[in-house]
């Protein structure tokens, strides 16, 4: 990690955090669990402790969502299941977790508590006009630690 941003012969990157979130672990999503998200990007943050969600148009970051920010935990890698759920590896307290992201509010979700946990989109930026509806939008995730 450095201070500045560009140097003479690299590229510019599409999207960097400055400061840097410690990304760690990036995931295309491709399934169809978690609805509009597909063609997405998700990445993890060690020092930023959150699951970053980054919406693309085409090679341009249009928004950013951030997840798990409540949670207080550094993300160490994401991977996407293959019935479309997300998982997300931490590293904090003595073992760590891993949790299994999914879409709350069906069945199973109202018959655990644990599972009702809010998973807010504070610090949402949104770039695009055509978002801009969505700005406020919770999304709600059943975790499961195992």
């Amino acid at each position: 990690i450095h201070q500045t941003t560009q140097a003479v012969g690299m590229e510019q990157p599409v999207y960097y955090w400055k400061p840097s979130i410690g990304t760690s672990g990036l995931a295309f999503y491709n399934g169809d669990l978690f609805k509009g998200w597909k063609g997405n990007l998700l990445a993890g943050g060690l020092s930023g402790q959150r699951l970053v969600r980054l919406v693309l148009d085409g090679d341009k970051v249009v928004a950013v969502e951030h997840l798990l920010v409540d949670r207080h935990e550094r993300i160490r890698d994401v991977r996407v299941a293959h019935d479309g759920a997300v998982f997300v590896l931490t590293d904090d307290d003595k073992y760590g977790k891993v949790l299994r992201l999914r879409p709350g509010g069906g069945e199973r979700a109202n018959s655990s508590k644990r599972c009702r946990k809010s998973l807010g989109s504070e610090q949402t930026k949104r770039q695009d006009n055509r978002q801009s509806n969505q700005k406020n939008k919770r999304h709600f995730l059943c975790c499961h630690t195992r």
